[in-house]
């Protein structure tokens, strides 16, 4: 029984490690980063799963991987997403999503930029 005691653990290492994703915090920013940014000062390994949970976000300059988020859905039907290129500008925007998912109510210049960048805007039906 011993000798499938420590196979199994080895297992269970191997796995959790391979899952898990370790970014780099400091100690006063609200960033998270990949090993190896410029940004980074005071490198704080930690699970990007708990970098999410206690606030921090993405930095924009090192581009470290994000939790995939699901998408909060408008129940306003007076409201569409339409995505559109620069040249069918028409119609006011609303809104925007941005590229690591989450959504935005800024209309302007610097919407998402601690997010990515915006990924399509929202615009009034």
């Amino acid at each position: 029984m011993r000798r499938f005691i420590l196979p199994f653990l080895l297992v269970v290492l191997l796995a959790s490690s391979v899952f898990a994703q370790t970014v780099h915090i400091t100690r006063t920013g609200h960033k998270y980063h990949s090993a190896g940014c410029s940004y980074l000062k005071s490198d704080i390994p930690i699970d990007l799963k708990d970098a999410v949970s206690r606030g921090y976000t993405p930095c924009s300059r090192c581009n470290p991987p994000v939790l995939n988020s699901k998408i909060k859905q408008n129940t306003n039907t007076t409201q569409k997403i339409i995505k559109k290129t620069a040249s069918q500008n028409s119609g006011e925007r609303i809104g925007c999503i941005c590229r690591d998912g989450t959504s935005s109510n800024a209309t302007g210049r610097g919407a998402c930029s601690h997010h990515g960048g915006v990924d399509h805007w929202i615009y009034k039906k």
